[in-house]
């Protein structure tokens, strides 16, 4: 009986978490055990994370919401695994960890996609990159979501990155990018190769 209330309970603590984690703050202050259901890994997992995903510096490590954030991170929270990416590449320089933890998902987000891809090309692995957002592409349709997106996750890496340094010190990785598809190719048409490689030469520029 006990185990089937448990069950209930975290059926109903995960339908209040899909508007917003703020919503699961009053159950700290019940008994341990409704708390500790409450902020279980299969209520974390699918707890909404948009205030993270639009202020990417509550993750940071010296924001009060780090540790919970942590935890969504371990419950493979799918918003909370791509924010920690995108924070180990952008202030770390960790490309590979942030890859394997995007990998770690069997379905990507857009934003997410976006961002292995974009990683992939760093570690010195293009064709692989390309191949994911050759299938953002294809999932999107457009060229102009695709930009959408890509503002995005350029917003979200530069929230991260320290202030004296840029982001990819490297830029010989743009040598192994595929040329120009097409002619002529200018915004908003451009090929998947050029808005790459502009898109990394922008992010890398802005001090």
């Amino acid at each position: 009986m006990d185990s089937l209330l448990d069950d209930a309970a975290v059926e109903i603590y995960r339908c209040l978490s899909r508007s917003g984690f703020s919503n699961l703050a009053p159950l700290l202050l019940v008994s341990k055990k409704q708390s500790s259901l409450a902020f279980s890994s299969g209520v974390l997992h699918d707890i909404s994370l948009h205030e993270f995903f639009n202020t990417p510096d509550l993750v940071n490590e010296e924001s009060p919401f780090r540790a919970f954030f942590k935890k969504c991170v371990s419950a493979q929270n799918p918003v909370a695994t791509y924010l920690e990416s995108i924070r180990l590449a952008a202030k770390d320089g960790a490309v590979t960890e942030a890859i394997a933890l995007l990998s770690s998902h069997a379905v990507l987000s857009d934003c997410a996609l976006f961002a292995r891809g974009l990683f992939l090309i760093f570690a010195n692995s293009p064709n692989e990159g390309l191949a994911d957002l050759s299938t953002l592409l294809s999932r999107v349709e457009t060229n102009a979501r695709l930009h959408s997106i890509g503002a995005v996750v350029y917003r979200q890496l530069l929230s991260f990155r320290p202030l004296d340094r840029r982001m990819f010190p490297n830029l010989l990785l743009l040598d192994q990018l595929p040329g120009c598809i097409g002619q002529p190719c200018a915004l908003p048409y451009r090929c998947l190769n050029c808005f790459l490689y502009w898109f990394i030469i922008a992010l890398n520029n802005r001090i």
